[in-house]
């Protein structure tokens, strides 16, 4: 158990921090060239993104783990969902397996189910061996991405675009 909660923050860490090395794409890169899709339904099970920690426990209860990662965010980890906090807020959570994001899709769904839930607005980009096909929500400043490996969803997060700067 210990190792998947690693193995989620570490990569939600790569995520969130590839803003930072130049060479790489991040959902910055592609505002201007897809259309907005609607993510404000996507909440990780939380009134709003960017509850504090506090209004986390109170309506999820105390989390199995608390930790932090390199740049100082908190996470939160619980059964269902992972979140990232800066500035004692969230900024980016991650769907565990077993569970589902507002449009019905799971980690081991395959790419078509994301594609028929969430549609064509999409933009791909690659990071290591991985394929991450994304949506941004431009009115709500949010993304999801789905990193597929052969066409699977391996993992699925929910960032504000802020993130990424």
């Amino acid at each position: 158990m210990r190792k998947l909660i690693m193995i989620i923050g570490i990569s939600l860490c790569l995520v969130s921090c590839s803003g930072k090395i130049e060479s790489m794409n991040t959902p910055l890169d592609f505002v201007e060239t897809v259309q907005s899709t609607d993510l404000s339904s996507e909440t990780g099970e939380l009134e709003s993104l960017n509850a504090s920690e506090q209004t986390i426990i109170e309506q999820r209860g105390e989390p199995l783990q608390r930790g932090r990662t390199d740049r100082e965010e908190v996470v939160l980890e619980y059964l269902d969902f992972q979140y990232i906090l800066a500035d004692d807020r969230v900024v980016s959570y991650s769907v565990k397996p077993g569970q589902m994001t507002a449009k019905q899709v799971k980690i081991g769904d395959d790419e078509e189910r994301v594609i028929d839930a969430y549609g064509n607005d999409f933009y791909t980009r690659e990071q290591d061996a991985l394929s991450i096909k994304g949506y941004v929500d431009k009115g709500n400043q949010k993304v999801i991405e789905f990193l597929l490996e052969q066409n699977i969803v391996k993992m699925i997060f929910v960032s504000e675009l802020s993130l990424f700067k």
